[in-house]
């Protein structure tokens, strides 16, 4: 069993835990208070079933859960106790290839789902089993960025502050690489939270820019 607090504002006493393919809501005393089971009939676009094991989750209004194996970031509505969303990470993946024009292939394998970190109202931080970090917008549950081929695999994403630097709030991510010799090495990195909105102002200047130079471009016609 895994256990995690909600960092919506109106659950502050709440704890939230998973088993299985259960997740469950407890009380301060660890009464159990709701119980969601995510096994159900649903297939997904892919083709593959939600009936694995809960690997990782993340809660705020809505519970983000990944599970053994699969590329698939479900999302839980906590009222309706339903299925909500899905965030295919095997998809994202594919259509960053295709921007960047890489001859790269991923496949479902490398997109399993290993780690999740929600940071409250800005993005959800996905690690998968083959080295990459999405970061996911929450508004509009699509990426933000995607760091491809980090490493050989990420094993977890958690939140720290740090007491010296000019960085103070920080996500650690662990990952490991394979060595020539076929040895796994473990390393930790560390990232500034404000990465999400670094990128979503770098994208906002980036827009501005592209249309000042097409209306410059309208004007030289014009002329």
């Amino acid at each position: 069993m895994y256990l995690c607090e909600s960092t919506y504002s109106s659950e502050k006493t709440a704890v939230w835990g998973i088993c299985g393919t259960k997740i469950l809501s407890l009380s301060s005393d660890f009464t159990i208070q709701k119980t969601i089971e995510t096994k159900t009939a649903v297939l997904f676009s892919n083709g593959s079933s939600n009936d694995s094991n809960i690997t990782s989750f993340a809660i705020d209004k809505y519970i983000y859960v990944a599970k053994k194996y699969s590329p698939l970031v479900e999302i839980w509505d906590k009222k309706s106790e339903k299925l909500s969303g899905v965030l295919d990470c095997a998809q994202f993946l594919k259509e960053e290839i295709v921007k960047q024009r890489k001859l790269k292939k991923e496949d479902s394998y490398t997109a399993r789902v290993k780690a999740l970190f929600l940071q409250k109202n800005t993005a959800l931080w996905v690690g998968t089993g083959g080295g990459h970090i999405l970061l996911i917008d929450l508004s509009t549950r699509r990426p933000l960025k995607i760091i491809s081929s980090f490493c050989d695999s990420i094993r977890s994403m958690i939140p720290a502050q740090l007491d010296k630097g000019s960085v103070k709030n920080v996500v650690l991510i662990l990952g490991c690489r394979c060595t020539p010799q076929k040895e796994i090495q473990s390393f930790l990195s560390v990232w500034d939270t404000n990465l999400p909105h670094e990128v979503q102002h770098l994208k906002k200047h980036n827009e501005i820019r592209q249309e000042l130079a097409e209306k410059a471009r309208g004007l030289s016609l014009d002329l």
